[in-house]
């Protein structure tokens, strides 16, 4: 995979491609026919949903892919983004990542009103949320943690 960089993919100015990626090759495989590398699993699961996904959708959801297991809000996507020379304009990320959840290729969690985080694991789980450190995770099985319940550390809150 070729890096991304901002001559070649800025989200300041999304475009959208007509159809569906044609031009993209089938992905690797590990055994069991599920794709080895994140960015064709992104592609994977945009494919099997019909959805023709334009280049700011692709980067944000490259990235997204890159993170199993952690959950990401517009901001630190942003973030991360620019670290790796992306100009990544926060509006433009935003519509990428509602874009994203709308099609059902990652999951949006709202934690407070307005404020979303992002989840790559499309299965239903519980989450933690701790705005004190304004982090989302996903809940140790058999854990369930609710805000103000007697022994829960100060401003957790569970979201499902």
């Amino acid at each position: 995979m070729k890096p991304v960089s901002a001559a070649t993919n800025s989200l300041s100015s999304p475009r959208r491609r007509p159809g569906p990626p044609a031009s993209r090759s089938r992905p690797a495989t590990l055994q069991g026919g599920a794709p080895r590398y994140p960015l064709e699993r992104l592609l994977v699961r945009a494919a099997e949903r019909g959805v023709a996904l334009g280049d700011a959708e692709i980067t944000v959801g490259n990235l997204l892919f890159h993170q199993p297991g952690r959950h990401l809000d517009c901001g630190a996507v942003v973030e991360l983004l620019r670290c790796g020379g992306v100009d990544a304009a926060p509006a433009a990320v935003s519509r990428a990542l509602a874009t994203l959840a709308r099609h059902g290729l990652v999951q949006e969690i709202e934690v407070e009103p307005g404020r979303y985080f992002y989840d790559i694991d499309l299965r239903p789980h519980v989450h933690v949320y701790d705005p004190v450190r304004g982090t989302l995770e996903d809940a140790t099985t058999g854990v369930v943690v609710r805000s103000g319940a007697p022994g829960s550390p100060a401003g957790v809150a569970t979201t499902y």
